[in-house]
């Protein structure tokens, strides 16, 4: 209607605009030995433009000796400063050009290599499931097992145990979790994935809302039981395909990363809304805040392009995700099923789903 169309004009100065954030130069990948850091890092930084670092080729070139020869002959401590080391000194290529930098599986052993972790701009953890890691490690020769991660190694410590233990180490220091669907086996056919995948956390490549746009929600409880060619047939009609979160059979952060990765497996670069929606408005979440920020916390770091907010939670909880939300845009919503709102409410909703400036979209129904 035209008094509705004027109103969604009059609130359009109070929308978060594209971000200008100054674009930093090194990007780190972090993850377990066997998840895929050196084959996507290398071909990603061909088709990005950016110089690549291998650590363990690093530390090789700078001492002669690979980690695993280091460690046997000096000791782990003696190793993880020698990583710490070489990763300092390629981050300092950053200064001059951008540089991908594939670290070590064990950089997050040592307080000095989380310290540096920590000091980067952005550092991205490739997140495969650990059975698939294990699979590929039984397949590769000695030779190729060079930081110690694979079985028998570590006298006394399985892998999964050692995945174990550096997983919260990971989850501690990341900025984006770029998930792996259970089961692929193809790593190189991820790699244009990836390369996009990091454009756009990096903000070098931007998701652009246009007018009569076309999305479709998906409703499934777990997109690893659906056909493949079955989502690839809905994602082909749409501009935006939105997750419900609240509806998949588990909430658990490492299930709804591999719902994420399975649904771009099959999307074809289709931009992903990332939607938990609460009970009070029509959906089945109904967990505490503290889950619900989590939740939408982790959309943030799996890159979805749109993070849509219910503005009824805490304005505090809203302004504290909306300062990490990055390149992704967030959609304000506000859903009522129990009668139409007068326009003065309805003005009124429509202003708090601006989520005081920091939403590209309000959605009310």
């Amino acid at each position: 209607k035209p008094w509705l169309a004027r109103l969604a004009r009059s609130y359009m100065t109070a929308m978060a605009p594209r971000s200008g954030e100054e674009r930093p130069n090194v990007v780190s990948i972090i993850g377990m030995c066997g998840a895929g850091k050196t084959t996507l890092g290398c071909e990603a930084a061909k088709l990005l433009g950016f110089r690549f670092v291998d650590l363990d080729e690093a530390i090789f070139r700078a001492t002669g000796k690979l980690p695993l020869q280091i460690a046997e002959q000096q000791g782990w401590d003696s190793l993880r400063q020698v990583e710490a080391d070489c990763y300092a000194a390629s981050v300092k290529v950053g200064s001059e050009e951008p540089v991908l930098v594939a670290c070590g599986s064990g950089i997050v052993e040592s307080a000095r290599g989380m310290d540096l972790l920590r000091s980067q701009t952005t550092v991205i953890l490739v997140d495969r499931p650990i059975d698939d890691i294990l699979e590929t490690l039984e397949k590769r020769s000695a030779a190729q097992l060079a930081d110690g991660c694979s079985q028998g190694r570590i006298p006394g410590v399985r892998p999964r145990d050692t995945y174990r233990q550096r997983l919260p180490k990971y989850l501690e220091v990341l900025d984006f979790r770029f998930p792996i669907a259970k089961g692929e086996k193809e790593l190189e056919s991820l790699t244009r994935t990836f390369a996009k995948y990091v454009n756009r956390v990096l903000g070098r490549e931007c998701f652009e809302m246009v007018s009569d746009s076309f999305s479709v929600s998906l409703t499934f409880s777990d997109y690893s039981q659906v056909a493949p060619d079955l989502l690839q047939s809905v994602v082909r009609t749409t501009d935006v395909v939105e997750l419900r979160v609240d509806l998949l059979a588990s909430w658990d952060p490492a299930n709804v990363a591999h719902q994420v990765a399975t649904i771009r497996r099959n999307s074809f670069g289709t931009p992903l809304m990332y939607t938990l929606r609460s009970k009070e408005h029509g959906g089945k979440f109904d967990g505490t805040t503290e889950t619900y920020f989590e939740l939408n916390l982790l959309g943030l770091q799996l890159g979805a392009e749109l993070i849509d907010l219910e503005c009824t939670w805490h304005p505090e909880n809203l302004r504290e995700l909306a300062a990490r939300r990055g390149q992704s845009l967030l959609v304000g919503s506000h859903h009522n099923f129990d009668r139409m709102l007068p326009r003065a409410e309805l003005a009124s909703t429509y202003g708090c789903c601006t989520l005081g400036g920091h939403a590209s979209l309000a959605r009310v129904v």
